[in-house]
């Protein structure tokens, strides 16, 4: 939705990690081992992928970047890269939401097969046939969407994220976002604080 709104390019750590996943390569299997058990990859991977992302962009058009960084050391490259860019400092916006909900959200979501569209658990003809509404392929969950791969994920996320929030928050650039309400309420909540800090877009 916000990359719809203001027209940006966008960067999703998660969907370069599932392109390297399904290369045969020491570097597509290790990456692949790490997903399926839920572990967060290493960093020198991420920005190994994302400054390659990057390398593709007509950068004029901003960029969102989605669960990147995940890690002090992500944050430090990516200070680097939009200095080397020569892009706006980045902000931050974060999601809080209780364990419960995460559990809830992600375990029942389901993924396309095909073109990666992701379906929430509704009573859409989609969702019960498991098959995309846009290019019918089988609908399926994610390896580590399984209930018991969230925990760990929740558990090891915990301590990068209280890392991540202190580093902005030091920098003044951290905004803090309440994320158990509904989409629509949560995404008007994050356009007016766009608006705060960027009133030109």
């Amino acid at each position: 939705m916000i990359v719809e709104k203001y027209g940006l390019n966008y960067v999703a750590t998660g969907n370069l990690i599932r392109e390297l996943r399904v290369l045969d390569t020491p570097l597509g299997k290790k990456v692949k081992e790490n997903y399926d058990k839920g572990i967060p990859q290493p960093d020198d991977i991420v920005i190994e992928a994302v400054k390659h992302k990057l390398s593709t962009f007509d950068l004029s058009k901003g960029i969102l970047f989605d669960t990147f960084p995940l890690s002090v050391g992500q944050a430090d490259a990516l200070e680097n890269i939009t200095k080397e860019l020569g892009l706006h400092v980045p902000s931050v916006i974060y999601l809080e939401i209780k364990p419960a909900t995460v559990m809830k959200r992600v375990s029942g979501r389901l993924i396309c097969s095909g073109c990666g569209l992701i379906y929430l658990p509704d009573d859409s003809n989609a969702y019960v046939n498991q098959r995309c509404a846009k290019c019918g392929e089988k609908l399926m969950q994610r390896a580590d969407d399984k209930p018991d791969v969230v925990l760990r994920r929740i558990k090891e996320y915990d301590g990068r994220m209280k890392d991540l929030k202190d580093y902005y928050r030091a920098k003044n650039r951290l905004i803090m976002i309440d994320g158990e309400p509904p989409i629509t309420d949560v995404s008007k909540t994050i356009f007016n604080k766009i608006s705060e800090i960027q009133p030109s877009i």
